[in-house]
C-alpha cells in the first residue's frame, strides 16, 4: 500500500447493519420505516411549553406534591415562529424533527378537545386555555412539512402534574392549585384520547415518543391505537407495542456506548438478539443536560459537539418562542462542520467477500476512517451500524484503505466507505 496523504477520520459512511443481515433466512430484519429511520441520522427534538414560560426543566415530582401549579394562561409567548425553528433544524441538517406535545406538566400545545369526565368539562391544560392563540403542534407540522423535515411528536404517557400523576399512576395525595382529581381509569382513557388526537389529526409521523414508557395495563390499547393511526412512524421506547421500536441508547450524553448494535433492547444492544431495536442517541445543545431553555448554563462549544455521537439534538426556544441567536448561530457552525468535513474523500475500488478497498483520489491530508490499512491495523471494532465514525488520535498518510470483516451473521453490505480531513474545518 503506497502512503500518500494524512488520513486521521476514518468512516465506514453509510454502512448499514443491515448489510449484516439482509440476506439471511432466519436472522432478524428492519422494518422499512426503521431503514428509513436509520438513514437520516440526525434529527432535532423540540422542547417548548409551560416548562419553558416558568423557567424550570419541567415539572417535577417534588414540584406536583408540593407546589402550586401555573395556570394554563401562564403561558404567554409573545413571538413563536415554528417556521424559525425549521431554519435551525435544516443548517443543523436534520432531517426528521420530534416536538414535545406534552410534557410532565401535562399542558398540551395543541387544542385538546377532551373531557374530564369528573369535572363535567374539556381538558382545560392545554393552548386553548392559555394566552396564547393557536395551535403549536399544527404550527410545528406544517413548519416541517414546508421545509421538507419530517416531523414527530413526543407525549409523556407517565407524567401529568396537573392530574397529580407520576410514573404513570394517579397520586392519592392532597392537590394544590391548579390540580383536579381523577381516577386511574379515566387518566389513562384521557392518555388515550390524547394520543388519539395527535396521531390522527397531524398527518404522518416519522416518529413517535414514549419517554419514559407507558402503563403495562394499557399496552394493548396504545398497541392498537398506534398500529391504527401511524403504522409506519418509529416508536422511541416501543418495543412490545409497536413493530418499528427504536430504544434509547442508556445515555444523554451524546456518547454512545460501543459496541452498539441494531439488535437488542437495551443501551448497547445484543448481538444475539433477534429483535431488531436500533438506538437512538440524544444529546443537548445546551451545558448541564439542560432540555429546556436556561439562559445562565451557556452552549457546549463546537468542539463537544464535534465529539458527540448523538443522533438527535436538542433545540431549546426561549420564552417567546424562537430558538435564541446563539444557539441558531452554533447550531449553523455545527452543520456545516458536518457538511464540510464529510464531503468526498474517496472512493470504494473494489469489493470482494468481506473486504472493501478505498482509493484516495488525491493526495491529500485526511482525518477520519474505519478500520484497516498501511499493512497495519488502524482501528478495530465489533459493530458498524448504520455508519461508524473512527477517529484517529494521530493523522496518518495512506494512498489506499482496506476494510476486512473478519466474522459476520450474513454477507456484508457496504454503502459507503470514505476517509476525511476533519482537523483544519
Amino acid at each position: 500500500m503506497t502512503v500518500e496523504g494524512v488520513l486521521r477520520h476514518l468512516v465506514v459512511a453509510c454502512v448499514l447493519l443491515v448489510g449484516f443481515t439482509m440476506y439471511g433466512g432466519s436472522v432478524p430484519l428492519p422494518t422499512s420505516p426503521q431503514l428509513d429511520w436509520s438513514k437520516y441520522e440526525i434529527g432535532a427534538i423540540i422542547h417548548f411549553d409551560m416548562g419553558t414560560i416558568q423557567g424550570d426543566q419541567g415539572c417535577s415530582e417534588s414540584q406536583m406534591l408540593t407546589e402550586d401549579l401555573p395556570p394554563p394562561t401562564a403561558f404567554n409567548p409573545a413571538n413563536v415562529s415554528t417556521d424559525q425553528w425549521m431554519e435551525s433544524i435544516v443548517a443543523l441538517g436534520a432531517q426528521y424533527a420530534v416536538y414535545i406535545a406534552k410534557h410532565a406538566y401535562g399542558f398540551t400545545t395543541w387544542p385538546t378537545k377532551v373531557r374530564v369526565e369528573s369535572i363535567q368539562d374539556e381538558y382545560q391544560y392545554s393552548v386553548s386555555h392559555s394566552s396564547y392563540d393557536g395551535d403549536i403542534v399544527g404550527e410545528f407540522v406544517e413548519s416541517c412539512l414546508k421545509y421538507n423535515v419530517k416531523p414527530g411528536l413526543y407525549y409523556s404517557l407517565v407524567q401529568n402534574c396537573y392530574l397529580n400523576v407520576w410514573g404513570g399512576v394517579v397520586y392519592n395525595t392532597s392537590l394544590h392549585e391548579n390540580q383536579v382529581y381523577v381516577t386511574q381509569s379515566e387518566f389513562e382513557s384521557i392518555a388515550l384520547s390524547q394520543l388519539e388526537e395527535i396521531w390522527t389529526e397531524y398527518g404522518d409521523l416519522t416518529e413517535v415518543w414514549f419517554d419514559g414508557g407507558y402503563q403495562q395495563d394499557i399496552v394493548d390499547a396504545i398497541s392498537a391505537l398506534l398500529e391504527d393511526t401511524q403504522p409506519n412512524s418509529v416508536a422511541f421506547n416501543g418495543f412490545g407495542i409497536s413493530k418499528n421500536p427504536i430504544r434509547w441508547v442508556g445515555t444523554e450524553s451524546g456518547h454512545a456506548p460501543y459496541p452498539n448494535w441494531s439488535t437488542g433492547t437495551t443501551d448497547g444492544g445484543d448481538p444475539d438478539s433477534t429483535d431488531w431495536c436500533p438506538a437512538e442517541c440524544d444529546t443537548t445543545l445546551q451545558n448541564g443536560d439542560k432540555w429546556f431553555y436556561d439562559k445562565w448554563v451557556g452552549l457546549r462549544t463546537l468542539r463537544e459537539l464535534q465529539q458527540v455521537s448523538a443522533r438527535l439534538c436538542v433545540s431549546d426556544n426561549d420564552t417567546d418562542g424562537q430558538i435564541p441567536d446563539n444557539a441558531v448561530q452554533r447550531y449553523k457552525e455545527f452543520g456545516d462542520w458536518i457538511r464540510n468535513c464529510y464531503g468526498d474523500n474517496g472512493k470504494i475500488v473494489s469489493t470482494s467477500g468481506n473486504t472493501t478497498k478505498l482509493v484516495l483520489l488525491t493526495t491529500k491530508e485526511i482525518d477520519g476512517v474505519t478500520v484497516l490499512g498501511n499493512t497495519k491495523v488502524i482501528a478495530t471494532g465489533s459493530s458498524i451500524g448504520n455508519k461508524r465514525i473512527e477517529v484517529l488520535t494521530l493523522p496518518e498518510s495512506f494512498k489506499t484503505i482496506s476494510l476486512a470483516i473478519l466474522s459476520s451473521t450474513d454477507t456484508p453490505l457496504i454503502t459507503n466507505f470514505a476517509a476525511h480531513n476533519c482537523a483544519s474545518m
